[in-house]
């Protein structure tokens, strides 16, 4: 979040500083090409909201059978200033990207309204969180994790025979509007206000307490809290407390290297790896060893024995600001 306050604050000096070197003629070309931008988040959200009415008239149930123009359901407008407010309107109208869009209930349910969405902190990588890099067709949807322009992954859920309702999921959220779009741009309707990740993985680690207190604590004592609190991107691998029990080693008696290199074998360096990402082979972890990885059992060999660590799956795909864990019963031996 700080780097986009930092870009903002950035683009609106150098912004400044052109302006105040423009000659009169190029200050009227600059204005003119805001208003048509503006003019075109208008034509795009007015799209937006006419799907959303075709939708609605084939399903009303869906909208309490209120097809009105103050359904709020039906409405966009609260996202239209949003992205105003964000100052990513040329990123909107400039094509090539999929933007999830939640809808005037969708951000009155969490309690942002057209008078204070301006106002809410980290408004820019809350909506980022809703933007796909290319552009996203409901053909192209598959069960898994989609990353984002925030940076963090939202996760895809398509719908099973059994499900009562036949819509696909991002998140917590209904797929309710599918496919449209303009100048370039893909959109589909959701119900909800996607909310992007708020903590790095160790204060997610902490914060999952007490699965991972020795992991935690082994971290502080080397030093490696410190490098994990970066922007990485990082995939650990994290064994639970369980299974440093388990290997009946007491962590007092290794030194900082020995065991700074144990907890750099259970680290993927410059990556988000999502359990939906795994795929069997060998992969070299930030000690410089290497893990062996059985996308089918969800299982992971290390090269100190021909035990298998496997991937607690009620605790994979814990997502971080900067990088994602995985819960792994055993403790990897490089």
């Amino acid at each position: 979040m700080n780097k986009i306050v930092r870009f903002a604050g950035m683009a609106f000096l150098t912004s400044a500083l052109i302006l105040t070197g423009c000659s009169k003629n190029e200050l009227t070309d600059i204005a003119t090409e805001q208003v048509d931008m503006d003019k075109q988040l208008d034509a795009f959200i007015e799209e937006l909201e006419g799907n959303a009415l075709k939708y609605a008239t084939e399903r009303p149930e869906d909208f309490g059978g209120d097809l009105s123009k103050s359904n709020q359901y039906l409405n966009f407008n609260i996202l239209r200033e949003g992205i105003r407010s964000a100052g990513l309107v040329p990123a909107v109208v400039g094509g090539g990207i999929t933007i999830l869009c939640p809808n005037n209930q969708a951000f009155l349910n969490i309690g942002i309204t057209l008078d204070n969405v301006a106002e809410v902190e980290g408004l820019a990588d809350i909506l980022l969180y809703h933007v796909i890099g290319g552009t996203v067709f409901s053909g192209d949807l598959t069960n898994g994790y989609v990353p984002t322009l925030n940076g963090a992954a939202v996760q895809i859920g398509l719908p099973t025979g059994g499900q009562a309702v036949n819509l696909p999921t991002v998140n917590d959220a209904q797929i309710f509007l599918f496919d449209s779009g303009k100048f370039g741009t893909v959109y589909h309707g959701i119900s909800e206000v996607l909310i992007p990740p708020t903590q790095n993985i160790v204060e997610l680690a902490i914060g999952a307490n007490p699965e991972f207190t020795i992991l935690v604590d082994a971290l502080v004592q080397t030093g490696l809290d410190q490098v994990l609190i970066t922007e990485g991107p990082f995939t650990v691998f994290a064994p639970t407390n369980q299974a440093f029990i388990d290997l009946g080693i007491d962590l007092s008696t290794l030194t900082d290297e020995e065991l700074s290199n144990i907890l750099l074998y259970h680290v993927v360096s410059g990556a988000r790896v999502y359990s939906s990402d795994l795929t069997t082979g060998n992969v070299t972890m930030t000690n410089g060893g290497e893990i062996g990885i059985d996308a089918t059992n969800f299982t992971i060999s290390d090269s100190g024995s021909s035990d298998t660590a496997g991937l607690i799956l009620s605790l994979v795909d814990l997502q971080g600001t900067n990088g994602v864990i995985h819960a792994i019963d055993k403790v990897l031996l490089p």
